[in-house]
């Protein structure tokens, strides 16, 4: 399947957020509140019973200049 990859800078404070899915996305959703944001990915999965799934998500963090 396709990998799914998304960022989030905030130069004013300093950050940068990397995600990667690999796996098949059927949809993305946000949400902030106050200082905090997310960023949700979401996959469609139907697996009988003893069948197993396996994906991989990774992060990275990142101190950007000001």
């Amino acid at each position: 399947g396709e990998a799914f990859h998304w960022s989030l800078s905030n130069p004013a404070g300093g950050a940068r957020i990397d995600a990667r899915d690999e796996i098949d996305i059927a949809g993305v959703h946000g949400w902030a509140a106050d200082h905090m944001i997310s960023v949700e990915s979401f996959h469609a999965l139907s697996l009988q019973p003893g069948e197993r799934s396996r994906w991989k998500r990774m992060w990275s963090f990142e101190a950007i200049g000001r």
